[in-house]
């Protein structure tokens, strides 16, 4: 099955108020207030009831009465009537009917800023309009969605899709069934070994030195963890639990698993066969185990929010990979391991317990190209060993051991990508004043991974929306969106848009091309409609035409890419009017940015906005590079390598600043019509990776 996405953003609130924006859907977009149905006490014995019913007091409970089943499904309504209200509930509406005539499921992606939000345990909403929860239907999976400021492309992979296992159940903690859970998973994917498209490889060795060494020996794909886990309250930090040489448990923070898993490019999932890898605090949005990997680079990351028992977690990956060994793709195998769990012969609500958290824009992981391969293996040659079974995992002791002492220093893994549509930032309406011109548990989801591999990726066009950023001078304006049409790149218009390799032509000369777009259809710019004060953005003969009628005014349209360090170069033509440039570095409210603007008075300046109101100038010069007046061409560009920004207006150095507010974000286009109608043509835009 294909999915349609139905993005939900819930940014900041008061406590009982959240702003909630549908992001992107078949249906088009909206904004409303969440109005969370719980005060502190109220959610307190909310989630109490619940882990009371998930939890018995020697672990979870594979049984749970009516009256339990009462409890977990209002508080799933009572969540699911809060978010998806007004607006947003008819958009949800509207797309699913639509995904459904078109024979495709919803993925709904959550975006949750608030961290007292993000701990709850949004897998059990409940559509009672529906009468179904969202995550036990193939046609409504959720998935967690992080923004993080670092691009991200698909990997480039030749078969077999190679996946480490690493197993631990120190001497000194609960036993667990891991010899049966491996050989489940050995039997689901027998099929894809013996077709050569997976490599799975068990890690003899149980140590964090032994996981070091293992992943220097790659590259990987898929790491696959089963072991203990759990959350330490004092420190707010995820934990997973090694073993030292001795067989006792090694304690490893969040920060310090992810110092073993990354500078390694080519792993893209990592599956948490562990207790509550997905549980965070209420304080930091990334203080989960599964957080701080997606965080640290991991793009797509499988947790647990609660224990787990064995027999759950067996049946889930069983279903799992059989699903995806049947073809299915990564949602739909979500969907049926979770549903395994409900038929496995007990009542449980341990369904809702996997968290899915991810940094991928549209589910794709990896671009395969076909070879023979090879089968299962074990790293190191580990001796086969059959633990007793235990009914559940154990959480995490509060107390940890000492931290990694030695520093990791790993090889650099080629990354080999093909382009991608990065998600675009919904940028609210807002007005910015700025300056004077002055003299940024679980095994299931190896799928991702394999089902990609499977099902020949999860690929299909990226329909991108947008909400305009508008900023004028000395006034606030709220709530002005815009409706994007989806914009379908084919293979062959990418394939055109980067058929030549260009050199970066600004020191260090280093850079490596990322995308070269002559902006003349949309490949990273799409065309966005015209708001309510006539701002446009729109190719008119073979250029991008970005303009702001009602001066004071300033009007932005972002791609769908964005950078850290980078070169950044694109002609320019200002038709009539005052100022435009190029945005950089912007974070997803797009209320934090770098602006270099060109003026047709000659002047250029460099602005740093802080937020909806606050900006400072970092430079602000007239330039004898820049030719004054309408109509003249000329090629501008950034150099953002680190803290420093350089400046440059027909490839001659104006000006070089250091500044280290923002280190990655978006790339827009921008016009600033200070006193008069602005019209600037865009052309021929070019970027390179530092």
């Amino acid at each position: 099955m294909d999915y349609l996405n139905f993005e939900l953003e819930i940014a900041a609130g008061n406590g009982s108020e959240y702003p909630v924006t549908v992001m992107r859907s078949p249906g088009g977009e909206a904004y409303e207030t969440m109005h969370f149905p719980f005060d502190e006490q109220a959610l307190k014995n909310q989630l109490a009831a619940l882990q009371n019913v998930l939890l018995s007091p020697d672990g979870p409970s594979p049984q749970i009465p009516s009256a339990g089943k009462q409890t977990i499904q209002d508080f799933g309504q009572a969540l699911f009537e809060a978010l998806f209200t007004g607006k947003v509930h008819d958009l949800y509406v509207a797309s699913r009917s639509e995904a459904i005539m078109q024979g495709k499921g919803l993925r709904v992606k959550l975006r949750i800023h608030p961290p007292e939000l993000a701990a709850l345990p949004w897998e059990f909403l409940y559509d009672p309009g529906q009468a179904k929860y969202l995550c036990l239907s193939n046609i409504t999976p959720l998935v967690r969605y992080f923004e993080i400021p670092e691009p991200f492309q698909p990997l480039s992979v030749t078969v077999p899709l190679c996946v480490l296992g690493v197993t631990a159940c120190p001497k000194n903690l609960a036993d667990l069934d891991i010899e049966r859970e491996k050989q489940r998973i050995e039997e689901a994917l027998a099929g894809l070994q013996a077709k050569g498209l997976v490599k799975l490889t068990w890690l003899a060795g149980r140590t964090w030195q032994d996981v070091q060494q293992a992943m220097l020996a790659g590259p990987w794909h898929i790491l696959h963890f089963i072991g203990h886990g759990g959350f330490d309250p004092h420190m707010n930090e995820g934990m997973i639990v090694l073993e030292d040489r001795a067989g006792q448990a090694r304690y490893l923070s969040a920060a310090q698993f992810v110092l073993l898993l990354t500078d390694h490019p080519s792993l893209r999932l990592v599956v948490l066969n562990s207790c509550k890898g997905a549980q965070s605090s209420t304080h930091d949005i990334f203080s989960s185990t599964a957080a701080t990997l997606v965080r640290g680079g991991i793009p797509a990351v499988l947790a647990n929010q609660y224990a787990i028992t064995d027999q759950a977690a067996i049946e889930l990956s069983r279903a799992f990979y059989e699903a995806l060994a049947a073809g299915m793709p990564i949602d739909t195998a979500i969907g049926e391991a979770r549903k395994a769990i409900t038929l496995s012969g007990v009542n449980t609500a341990e369904w809702g317990t996997p968290v899915l958290s991810v940094h991928i824009p549209n589910g794709v992981l990896f671009n395969l190209q076909q070879t023979p391969a090879t089968s299962t293996g074990t790293l190191d040659a580990a001796s086969p060993a059959t633990a007793p079974a235990q009914p559940s995992r154990s959480p995490l002791p509060s107390s940890t051991s000492g931290s990694l002492a030695p520093t990791l220093t790993t090889p650099a893994t080629a990354l080999i990508t093909t382009p991608s549509a990065a998600p675009v930032p919904v940028l609210k309406s807002q007005q910015l004043e700025k300056p004077a011109l002055e003299a940024k548990p679980f095994n299931p989801m190896l799928y991702i991974g394999l089902a990609v591999l499977v099902i020949a990726l999860i690929a299909g066009s990226v329909g991108v929306i947008l909400a305009n950023h508008v900023t004028t001078k000395k006034a606030i304006v709220k709530g002005i969106t815009a409706t994007l049409g989806a914009a379908t790149t084919t293979a062959q218009e990418v394939a055109n848009a980067t058929a030549t390799v260009v050199d970066d032509p600004y020191p260090p000369t280093t850079g490596k091309l990322a995308f070269d777009d002559p902006l003349s259809k949309p490949y990273q710019w799409d065309v966005y409609p015209t708001d309510s004060s006539g701002g446009t953005c729109q190719f008119t003969n073979g250029t991008y035409h970005v303009s702001a009628t009602k001066p004071p005014y300033s009007l932005s349209c972002p791609a769908r890419v964005q950078f850290s360090n980078f070169t950044f170069e694109v002609q320019m033509t200002i038709i009539h009017g005052d100022c435009g440039g190029t945005i950089f570095r912007e974070d997803v409210t797009g209320t934090k940015f770098y602006y270099f603007e060109v003026c047709s008075s000659g002047s250029y300046g460099l602005y740093l906005y802080l937020d909806n109101k606050v900006s400072k100038t970092l430079a602000s010069n007239p330039s004898p590079a820049i030719t004054p007046g309408l109509n003249q061409p000329m090629t501008i560009a950034v150099v953002a390598n680190g803290s420093t920004l350089d400046l440059y207006v027909n490839h001659q150095k104006i000006d070089s600043v250091t500044d280290r507010a923002y280190t990655g974000g978006y790339l827009a286009f921008d016009v600033d019509a200070q006193g008069n109608p602005t019209e600037v043509a865009f052309s021929n835009a070019r970027a390179w990776t530092l």
